[in-house]
């Protein structure tokens, strides 16, 4: 059986998702581990389940957060469905010298009033990488509900994902101004990209290929 491995390198981290998003005829493996974000319920962000009381997410998303509704297991997020779960924030503490203005040490993570179910089927705890391995080559899936092009504001009311494969940093350097050690990228081929909304998702790679 494949495990997967969430790529989060701490204290700073970028991933900057050049891949273009498909959209699911059924749910990913992904979505075990995906978490809608809703702060104060004026923003909405993505996050992975850490532990059955742990959600991890983008610093900028808990920035000045009185509040935070949390839910798990669902595939349409405009719709109630009998998978999912909601939840509510107990706490929300952000990394230490989290710089809103660049976005350094730009993580979040909100313990949880209660306890998510997690069954295997639609919900999973992450197992984070730990390796020093560029990684470079391997293939990564990403999945969110972000938009579908710069055209449009509205966030997809579905769960969307791709794959493809990570380039090294000294190839990323092409493209963006900002690529430091922690930055993972991925190739971009045939001008797939993620978009606005899937900043805070995480990147999955198979364990077995880094054995």
């Amino acid at each position: 059986e494949e495990k997967r491995l969430n790529v989060i390198n701490t204290p700073t981290w970028y991933v900057y998702f050049i891949l273009y998003k498909t959209n699911l005829s059924k749910t990913l493996t992904a979505l075990l581990y995906q978490a809608d974000v809703f702060n104060d319920d004026i923003y909405f962000c993505g996050g992975t389940i850490l532990a059955k009381n742990e959600i991890l997410t983008v610093g900028h998303c808990c920035d000045d957060a009185r509040s935070m509704e949390v839910v798990v297991g669902g595939f349409n997020i405009k719709q109630s469905e009998s998978t999912q779960q909601t939840v509510y924030s107990k706490l929300i503490e952000l990394l230490p010298n989290f710089n809103p203005f660049i976005l350094t040490n730009d993580v979040c993570v909100v313990t949880l009033s209660s306890n998510i179910k997690l069954n295997g089927n639609t919900t999973k705890a992450v197992r984070l990488y730990q390796g020093n391995n560029s990684l470079e080559g391997e293939e990564a899936i990403v999945a969110g509900w972000g938009v579908r092009s710069d055209s449009t504001s509205s966030i997809s009311p579905v769960l969307l994902h791709a794959s493809d494969n990570v380039i090294s940093n000294s190839e990323c350097k092409r493209y963006f101004l900002i690529v430091r050690d922690s930055t993972i990228c991925l190739n971009g081929r045939n001008r797939r990209s993620a978009c606005y909304g899937d900043v805070d998702e995480h990147l999955q790679l198979t364990a077995k290929k880094l054995a």
